[in-house]
């Protein structure tokens, strides 16, 4: 299943790449608050009473988690419009709904994963501005200035929680538009 999802979207790469900047935003966002959360905890000037300040970090993520469904109900909907014919050739030859929901997922998915990583990528240089502008707001009591390093552990959190979302929202919209069929 997955050997074919994967042929599939090497042939139709150019519809499922229209997605791409969907996920290149969310994963924006979701490493920027996860690379300055980790370097927050791991950092020595941050006591106790700072810890209970990490509820910054995590509000924007909350909002992306729930904004990549609503989006891609919508780029779900016109992707599989486009692959309509296809999909209801498959159809006749015998494939089920739930399997075609899975591929369409599966497909989502290794659309986002391409998108999480350039995102994380180019959020690298803009943790650092984020904090600052954190730092300014909240004061130096709250939180300590400190420089903001790369985070692997910020990179694969988003790459798995993107993919995830994806492929759960991309299967449950596919799902539903291939019974209506």
């Amino acid at each position: 299943m997955i050997s074919q999802a994967w042929l599939q979207f090497k042939y139709y790469w150019k519809l499922w790449i229209s997605t791409l900047p969907i996920f290149i935003v969310c994963s924006f966002i979701i490493n920027i608050c996860l690379t300055n959360f980790f370097n927050f905890v791991g950092n020595t000037l941050v006591n106790s009473e700072m810890l209970n300040n990490t509820q910054l970090f995590f509000i924007p993520i909350f909002f992306s988690g729930i904004m990549i469904p609503i989006v891609l109900k919508n780029a779900t909907r016109e992707i599989l419009n486009s692959l309509r014919t296809q999909n209801n050739l498959q159809i006749i030859l015998g494939l089920t709904p739930r399997y075609l929901a899975t591929i369409s997922g599966i497909e989502l998915s290794i659309s986002s994963a391409i998108g999480a990583v350039c995102g994380s990528i180019v959020s690298a240089p803009f943790a650092q501005v984020f904090y600052n502008f954190l730092v300014e707001t909240q004061g130096t009591q709250q939180i300590p200035p400190m420089t903001i390093s790369f985070s692997l552990q910020a990179l694969i959190i988003t790459l798995l929680l993107i993919t995830i979302l994806t492929f759960t929202s991309g299967y449950i919209h596919s799902r539903h538009a291939f019974y209506k069929i």
